[in-house]
């Protein structure tokens, strides 16, 4: 049995896009026992969870000093390690815990470093490829084998869909019930959200708008302000969910208007029709992947795209 350490990036969306090139390992490596190295603080651990391919999960904390976390990984006798994380540090930590077969991009920062791995390519361009693609490369290239994976991996607990299954059930009549999920990196206006659901609301006059978002203070107030200027047409589950919750949520609803956001992508992996707003961020690299039932919305900047112009879409996919 090989045992392989996947040294992977930190947040939601990115950890999700290393998840076919996880699959990729164990589709080449049915008996191999796989332990994914991520850090704790940015949310990212539930996306691991459950996964069928992931046997273990070291979840990096600050308190943790660089010796114990050489040691944490080093007495675990890796057999191979790919590192997806595109930075030099973690290009380190493989090398120095002596794994026997160091799997790797190699890029500018890590040029004069060609030694930490013994398989490496050059890193192709970040800004042309999707990110699934980017990883997947590299899993490929080591085994010289492209199994088509065109899927993230990503599971709900059944006891969770039952819970939320369970919560949405006061809204089973109102359709369509559509998910706003405001809070993004390149923000859509909030007063553009607030045009929207006042246009779903006078077309479709049985209509539900369900908000969601976390307790993070900036998140927090967005979402608030939608749901205030909109309330008598919609639901808060702001802050209300944690991560697969969330995603239940998603996929009780008929549709859902999301910028570039971790969440997009998690909505994807459990094929929830959605409306994904871009604007600043390439949907060549970062856009829908693996769900036909994705539709983008793409201007140079996100305050180009107009209530109108996403509510159109709205009927079009509900047709």
């Amino acid at each position: 049995m090989k045992k392989v350490l996947v040294i992977g990036p930190n947040y939601i969306g990115d950890v999700l896009f290393t998840t076919p090139a996880v699959r990729t390992i164990k589709l080449n490596l049915p008996d191999s026992y796989i332990v994914y190295f991520t850090r704790k603080k940015y949310g990212a651990l539930p996306v691991l969870q459950d996964n069928p391919d992931i046997n273990e999960i070291i979840a990096y904390e600050n308190r943790m000093t660089p010796f114990y976390l050489f040691y944490k990984i080093k007495r675990k006798k890796f057999d191979i390690a790919f590192v997806f994380a595109p930075g030099l540090k973690r290009a380190f930590i493989p090398y120095l815990c002596n794994i026997k077969e160091r799997i790797g991009y190699i890029n500018k920062k890590r040029k004069r470093f060609k030694y930490l791995f013994t398989k490496s390519i050059d890193e192709p361009d970040k800004n042309q490829i999707h990110r699934v693609v980017y990883y997947k490369k590299l899993v490929d290239f080591y085994f010289g084998t492209d199994f088509k994976v065109s899927h993230y991996v990503f599971h709900i607990p059944a006891e969770i869909e039952e819970k939320v299954k369970e919560k949405m059930k006061e809204y089973k009549n109102c359709y369509p019930l559509i998910c706003f999920h405001p809070f993004c990196g390149y923000q859509w206006p909030v007063e553009n959200f607030i045009k929207l659901g006042n246009l779903i609301k006078s077309y479709f006059p049985n209509s539900k708008i369900i908000i969601t978002g976390t307790k993070k203070k900036e998140e927090f107030e967005i979402c608030e302000k939608v749901y205030n200027s909109i309330r008598e047409i919609s639901v808060s589950f702001v802050g209300k969910t944690n991560l697969k919750e969330l995603v239940s949520i998603f996929k009780n609803c008929d549709l859902l208007v999301i910028g570039d956001t971790g969440p997009l992508h998690l909505a994807c992996a459990v094929k929830v029709p959605v409306i994904a707003l871009f604007g600043g961020s390439s949907p060549k690299v970062f856009g829908p992947f693996g769900n036909e039932k994705s539709s983008v919305i793409y201007k140079n900047k996100i305050e180009e795209i107009s209530p109108k112009e996403v509510f159109e879409k709205i009927k079009e996919l509900l047709k």
